[in-house]
């Protein structure tokens, strides 16, 4: 049969989830659903003054690994200096939120050229931007 002679319309099945996401099969909004409920519990952990190294191995986001020790001296109030969003050195985005991809939101105004920016980054970028923040910390106090 081809799509001339089908009957249309057609009676489709979906699963939304809570973000208003539609998804082809119930595994699939279960595990987002699991993943979106994860990132709002980590994010709440953020806010609260855990780690994000915490927060982010809480929730199944990282797994301890050497590589990820620095997010555990990353709060929400650190500040990140991150090179190629501002004109200036001194650091000033913060870690705002963790998304359900596991990506964390982050946010400041060091003096960009659009004013104050935020983007998404990986737990690498932010142990790296971190790395840098103190090594840059660490020379002006020479």
């Amino acid at each position: 049969m081809n799509d001339v002679e089908k009957k249309w319309p057609v009676e489709l099945t979906a699963y939304q989830t809570s973000d208003g996401q539609l998804h082809a099969s119930k595994s699939w909004a279960e595990h987002w659903q699991d993943r979106l409920d994860s990132s709002a519990r980590a994010t709440e952990m953020l806010v609260s003054g855990e780690s994000l190294g915490r927060a982010l191995r809480e929730n199944g986001f990282i797994f301890d690994h050497e590589s990820y020790a620095p997010l555990y001296e990353v709060f929400s109030s650190t500040k990140l200096a991150i090179p190629h969003w501002q004109l200036r050195d001194e650091p000033g985005y913060s870690p705002v939120t963790i998304k359900p991809d596991g990506s964390i939101y982050v946010y400041g105004n060091v003096g960009s050229w659009s004013g104050s920016y935020g983007d998404d980054c990986s737990p690498a970028d932010i142990v790296r931007y971190w790395e840098q923040t103190k090594a840059a910390s660490r020379k002006e106090r020479r």
